[in-house]
């Protein structure tokens, strides 16, 4: 069982449940089995991410390409009207246009603003390109909205199933030649 998979599907949950009362919109999940996608109705398309490196490196990272196949994707893919960044550590969600905020990055690269550069390929699942951003610095860019006080779940959820993963791979039994 994959459990890092399982919990990004339970805080891409809980993120749709956040966005969705932050937004007083109404929650329709897509039924296709996709657990990380749904329809808050304002309406409004969002996709929902979880940073969980955020935590340890302090940075947010947005994915544009796919490596592994040459093709757009994440942020530069999305056919989403509003992108949910979960931001792991910081209690906090960034909610944007995904163009609007491919723009604000490509802006930021050109003139070299400090805190944002390009991950080195194969970063994040080691099969994507994407920027790399200080948390503080993506609360700053104009075109994002930052959400507190509804990331109570998301933190107990990665805390939890950190620690499930910390005893998995602590009860592994030794191998011996």
């Amino acid at each position: 069982m994959d459990w890092r998979k399982d919990r990004d599907e339970l805080a891409e949950d809980e993120l749709l449940v956040a966005i969705t009362k932050a937004y007083r919109g109404h929650l329709i999940p897509l039924a296709h089995g996709i657990a990380w996608d749904g329809t808050v109705y304002l309406p409004k398309r969002i996709e929902c991410k979880a940073d969980w490196k955020a935590k340890v490196t302090g940075n947010c990272f947005f994915e544009v390409k796919n490596t592994s196949k040459g093709m757009k994707s994440g942020l530069t893919a999305t056919q989403a009207d509003l992108w949910a960044h979960y931001v792991h550590g910081h209690s906090c969600i960034l909610v944007f246009h995904p163009p609007t905020m491919v723009d604000a990055l490509r802006k930021a690269l050109r003139a070299s603003v400090k805190g944002v550069r390009m991950s080195p390929e194969r970063s994040g699942d080691y099969n994507s390109l994407g920027v790399v951003v200080q948390v503080a610095v993506a609360k700053a860019f104009g075109c994002v909205d930052v959400l507190y006080g509804y990331c109570g779940a998301l933190q107990r959820l990665g805390d939890t199933l950190r620690d499930v993963e910390k005893t998995l791979v602590l009860s592994q039994p030794e191998r011996t030649s």
